[in-house]
């Protein structure tokens, strides 16, 4: 599945809001490569830098979740990432 048949898939009052996270992401990541992941038994959007998730755009039934990883934000632990 793309990422725009994924958006979609979501509740039609839901796919404005992830279509700006997904765009503002991208736009202020250049580090990033957006792929379609199974990740906490949900596929979702993964943003992706050296092979490893940086942020997740999900989607369920229920609500819509993002997940940020924090080491990126601390540049000692984001340095010790080895690469894949």
């Amino acid at each position: 599945m793309i990422i725009t048949e994924y958006i979609s898939t979501a509740p039609a009052e839901w796919q404005a809001t992830l279509t700006t996270i997904h765009e503002t992401i991208l736009a202020n990541d250049s580090t990033v490569v957006p792929v379609m992941k199974p990740m906490m038994g949900t596929e979702m959007i993964l943003y992706e830098e050296r092979c490893y998730m940086k942020y997740g755009l999900a989607i369920t039934s229920k609500y819509m979740s993002l997940h940020c990883l924090p080491m990126y934000m601390h540049p000692t632990l984001h340095a010790n990432t080895p690469a894949c």
